[in-house]
């Protein structure tokens, strides 16, 4: 909802996202007015992101590449940094009572897990969790392993 803000910067997301944005604009808007009022400014208005990719997209100056990545949403993407080597997970991962935890524990939630494994980073971002170190891979792989372990003994 604060793409307004950045207007006049280029704005990137997943072509699903923007379509997203745009379809479900008003009823969103609402919705966030009536729950979260005090932190809404009078002034928003609906800002559409301004370059769209499909697979993915990359900025070879900047080192930057961006992967559809639809695993937590079908518009999600993974935004990799070569330069910094910091991969920006979006939400596939985060932390729930005090232990890393992969949201799912399917074949899409190894992949997911095994896809983060793929590129060379130091730095972990998540959306829900403050940044993590290449470590947290680890401790993915064991919350992964423990939640497929209780479904099997179930």
């Amino acid at each position: 909802m604060g793409n307004w803000v950045l207007e006049s910067n280029t704005i990137v997301s997943h072509v699903l996202c923007r379509d997203l944005i745009d379809k479900e604009w008003d009823r969103k808007l609402q919705k966030s007015m009536q729950e979260n009022r005090e932190y809404i400014d009078d002034e928003v208005h609906k800002c559409l992101p301004n370059t769209v990719f499909e697979g993915s997209l990359h900025f070879p100056e900047d080192g930057i590449s961006t992967f559809h990545s639809p695993f937590h949403t079908k518009d999600c993407i993974r935004v990799y940094d070569a330069v910094d080597k910091v991969l920006y997970t979006g939400d596939n991962f985060g932390f729930e009572g005090g232990k890393a935890a992969l949201w799912g524990n399917d074949i899409l939630t190894f992949q997911r897990l095994e896809t983060n494994k793929q590129y060379d980073f130091d730095i972990c971002v998540s959306g829900h969790t403050e940044p993590q170190a290449k470590e947290i891979i680890v401790f993915l792989e064991l919350a992964l392993a423990e939640a497929q372990e209780k479904q099997i003994d179930g």
